[in-house]
């Protein structure tokens, strides 16, 4: 189907489903340079604005081992409690229904987790980046819609394809996690699954609530050095 064609049904769908509702750059590893570097966060304003909201999402396969490390950190991260302003979603069901999803929300920023295994990566690895979108040839885009359609799920296609057709928020940050093991089964490799639990660590801490109540004794020791 024709990316032009595409675009029309999805316009047709979103007006449809409106009536009856009656409505990269920046890369930086664990252990190097800070996640926080490429994680900016809105904050309120002086005339009362409300926060802009922030989408943490995940993408991969269940049940394949490493490659199933997008959904672990999502589903570490549903546990946890997060500000109004802050939303966790598990995107593998795929980018043509993330499109809808993504532009009804209108979120400011995406956050996005996912296992890529590149040429040269170091399995258990951890890359961070501002991710920014270089237009693809409409037969490329034409092909991922279709690898899409027929189940596969793919961090890139995701991007690609929400890009494409303009559902991205503003702002996208991507956290590639290198896998050791892509075989089937449940349960990520040691690495990946410190990898992973790092990755919940590091977007708790900076879109977490903030921190309140009395101070440990440690942090007690540390503020009067």
């Amino acid at each position: 189907m024709p990316a032009a064609s595409i675009e029309g049904s999805l316009g047709q769908k979103r007006r449809k489903e409106r009536t009856r509702s009656q409505m990269g750059e920046s890369t930086s590893q664990m252990m190097g340079r800070p996640a926080t570097e490429v994680l900016p966060r809105g904050e309120p304003t002086l005339s009362g604005k409300a926060p802009e909201r922030t989408l943490l999402a995940g993408v991969g396969y269940r049940n394949l081992r490493d490659c199933s490390a997008g959904n672990a950190v999502v589903d570490a991260l549903l546990a946890l409690e997060w500000p109004s302003d802050v939303e966790v979603e598990d995107l593998s069901y795929g980018p043509m229904d993330a499109i809808f999803r993504l532009r009804e929300a209108h979120f400011a920023r995406l956050v996005v987790v996912g296992a890529v295994a590149r040429l040269g990566g170091t399995p258990g690895a951890a890359s961070w980046r501002r991710w920014h979108y270089e237009p693809e040839p409409p037969e490329m885009v034409q092909a991922r819609v279709a690898e899409a359609v027929t189940g596969v799920i793919s961090l890139d296609n995701l991007l690609v394809i929400c890009a494409h057709f303009t559902a991205l928020p503003p702002e996208v940050t991507v956290v590639e996690i290198e896998p050791e093991d892509d075989g089937w089964g449940e349960g990520l490799s040691p690495g990946v699954e410190e990898t992973a639990q790092a990755v919940v660590a590091q977007l708790r801490a900076h879109f977490g609530p903030p921190r309140t109540g009395r101070q440990t004794s440690a942090e007690r020791r540390d503020g009067a050095r």
